[in-house]
C-alpha cells in the first residue's frame, strides 16, 4: 500500500508539472488504485473544509459528504463513458475513472480555496475556484480524449453532453409539474 501511495503522489505532481504526458499515461496503464488515493484524499480535504463551515454539522454529516461525492464521481464516470463511446471512443472505463481521479485534484481542492473567503477578498478567491475549475475541466478533457481517442472538440462535447441532458430532464420534469398544477387548478 505504501508503494501505491508513493506513485499516487509522484503521478499528482506530474499531473500538475506535465498534465498532458501524465494523464495520457494514467489512462493508459489504468492506474485506479492511484487514482482512487488521490480522489479519496483530496475530496476528504474538500469535504473537511465544507464540514467545518456548518455549526451544527455531525459526524453524520460528514460521512453523508462523502458517500454523496463518491456516489456523484460514480454516475459521472459512468455517463462520461457513455457519451465517449456514443461519440465514437474507444476506451476503456478503468482508463477514464483513473485519468478523472487525477483531473479532480484542481476541482476538489478549490473547496478549500473557498475556505479562505474570509481571510482574501470574495473576487479573488472566486477567480481562483473559477480558473481552477477550467484547469480541472482541461484536464478532464485531456483524459477522455488520451483514453477514447477522440479529438479536443469531441472530448468536450462527452463532457457536456451528461450535463445538458441532466439539465434537459430537470426542464421536462419541471414543465410536467407545472402543467400538471395547472390541469388541477384548471377546473376551478
Amino acid at each position: 500500500m505504501k508503494q501505491h501511495i508513493e506513485d499516487a503522489l509522484v503521478l499528482a505532481y506530474g499531473v500538475v508539472t506535465e498534465p498532458q504526458k501524465n494523464i495520457a499515461s494514467i489512462t493508459e496503464k489504468q492506474q485506479l488504485c492511484e487514482g482512487l488515493i488521490i480522489w479519496a484524499g483530496t475530496i476528504l480535504l474538500s469535504v473537511i473544509s465544507v464540514f467545518s463551515q456548518w455549526e451544527k454539522a455531525s459526524m453524520l454529516t460528514l460521512i453523508a459528504l462523502y458517500g454523496g461525492a463518491a456516489l456523484f464521481f460514480l454516475f459521472r464516470i459512468l455517463f462520461l463513458h457513455g457519451t465517449s463511446r456514443m461519440l465514437g471512443g474507444e476506451g476503456s472505463l478503468k482508463g477514464i475513472a483513473s485519468g478523472l481521479c487525477f483531473a479532480d485534484i484542481p476541482a476538489n481542492l478549490a473547496t478549500l480555496a473557498e475556505s479562505f473567503v474570509f481571510i482574501l477578498p470574495a473576487q479573488l478567491v472566486y477567480l481562483i475556484s473559477f480558473a481552477v475549475m477550467i484547469w480541472s475541466f482541461a484536464l478532464a478533457v485531456m483524459a477522455v480524449r488520451s483514453n477514447y481517442g477522440l479529438s479536443t472538440g469531441r472530448s468536450v462535447a462527452a463532457i457536456i453532453l451528461p450535463a445538458v441532458l441532466f439539465i434537459g430532464v430537470i426542464v421536462i420534469l419541471f414543465v410536467y409539474v407545472a402543467v400538471s398544477i395547472a390541469s388541477v387548478f384548471e377546473g376551478f
